[in-house]
């Protein structure tokens, strides 16, 4: 059977045909049917392009092209084509159609599906904008050109009540949480203006930058610091340094000179992490120096950290998304199914473990009836206490998973290894 995409692709399908397949790896040892029971399955599947081109709606071969393509082997013409199809197609049309006049869409920002319960009866705008960038919808026309007025001053210090949306009757109600719905609605303009490539925009830059000085601020200040204090801490010092400084030798002697210390949060860029952990075992502050304090860190630390920082990371704590030392049959059962196609001296990454799970989702999703894209998000909203690699995922109203079980702490080891550490 002929595809109705086929019969007009035939230069894009000559632009791909020295390199004619995408080779997409994979490890999938469970059985949905009979869980536990590893499966034999092939290790690689090979998708060519030119099927992808020939059957796939406007917006995969416009991505097929973009995205897939070997660099410089496509017509610029045969993308040109491609894209100039996507504000045909039934998918775009169904998103633009329901965008009004105001550049918004559902009277809403940040609904991912309707909640009788918040009152929203159709997907936002955040969402529907960012549809429409993953569809391949051409930049700078009218319907990104309505939204971008939108998602713009929401950026600014504009206090019109119209722009609360559907946080308006909250601050109707509560005064006091107005601040913190424009904070909500902010963050989330700027990350749908950034994945538009607005990066070097002085007015998204501002915000970013905004942003992060309320989050160093509020570690900075006395509420961040109230558990630790109610539980019978002491805070001794708070040391800033900037993101250019690489020699920490100062910080930890001026550590050191405070006496006995038992915890130090630290929040560092990838790159100083190393050498932070190092100046403060070379002080012996920590305990991987032969200290006694324990070193705290975010969760953003470089992969492999351990082995670059040596026996300084030792006694280091921090979040993990994914760990591979936890006990559950499935986690094992991954690491397990991971080292024997990759070798046993490999160790999956929280990388691995998110694409993996995201399969799991996925195809739960389809065993309960999915079909596309909306059906996918239907099924995530409804789905409870589901277990992958990374923990148990349950979708809240605004798409974000509410179990507390895929955050995991560990402490490094003298051998380098990670410890579980019980925190619930």
């Amino acid at each position: 059977m002929t595809s109705r995409y086929a019969r007009n692709s035939g230069s894009a399908l000559r632009s791909v045909a020295k390199n004619p397949a995408l080779v997409v790896s994979s490890c999938a040892p469970f059985s949905p049917n009979s869980p536990g029971v590893v499966l034999e399955l092939p290790t690689q599947h090979r998708i060519p392009l030119t099927w992808l081109l020939a059957n796939g709606g406007e917006s995969i071969r416009y991505r097929t092209l973009t995205e897939l393509s070997p660099p410089g082997s496509v017509d610029p013409a045969a993308i040109q084509a491609a894209q100039a199809a996507i504000p045909d197609s039934k998918a775009a049309q169904a998103v633009v159609k329901k965008q009004k006049d105001t550049g918004v869409w559902g009277q809403n920002l940040l609904g991912l599906a309707a909640s009788a319960k918040d009152g929203i009866k159709e997907v936002g705008t955040i969402p529907q904008y960012r549809r429409l960038l993953q569809l391949g919808w051409p930049a700078g026309t009218r319907p990104f050109k309505l939204a971008d007025r939108v998602l713009f001053r929401l950026l600014s210090r504009d206090e019109d009540p119209a722009l609360l949306f559907e946080f308006g009757k909250l601050v109707k109600a509560e005064p006091r949480a107005a601040e913190w719905a424009r904070g909500v609605t902010r963050e989330a303009a700027s990350a749908a203006l950034a994945e538009a490539g607005y990066l070097e925009d002085p007015r998204l830059r501002g915000a970013g930058h905004k942003i992060a000085n309320a989050v160093s601020s509020f570690l900075r200040s006395p509420l961040a610091e109230k558990p630790f204090i109610k539980a019978g801490g002491k805070v001794l010092a708070k040391i800033d340094f900037g993101r250019d400084v690489n020699d920490f030798t100062a910080i930890a002697t001026r550590i050191a000179s405070l006496g006995k210390v038992d915890v130090l949060p630290t929040f560092a860029l990838e790159g100083q992490t190393v050498r932070l952990a190092q100046a403060l075992a070379q002080a012996k502050v920590v305990k991987g120096g032969g200290g006694s304090g324990v070193q705290m860190g975010s969760i953003w630390l470089p992969w492999g950290f351990d082995q670059k920082a040596g026996q300084a990371s030792v006694g280091y704590v921090r979040i993990v998304q994914f760990d591979p030392t936890e006990k559950r049959k499935m986690v094992q059962d991954f690491v397990k199914a991971f080292q024997a196609k990759y070798g046993a001296d490999k160790t999956p990454t929280h990388i691995n473990a998110h694409a993996y799970d995201t399969i799991l989702l996925i195809a739960e999703a389809v065993r309960r009836g999915a079909k596309d894209s909306e059906g996918i998000r239907a099924q995530f909203s409804k789905l409870k206490d589901f277990e992958v690699t990374t923990g148990r995922i349950t979708f809240d109203r605004k798409g974000q998973n509410s179990d507390l079980s895929v955050v995991h702490f560990v402490e490094t080891q003298p051998d380098l290894s990670w410890k579980s550490l019980d925190w619930q």
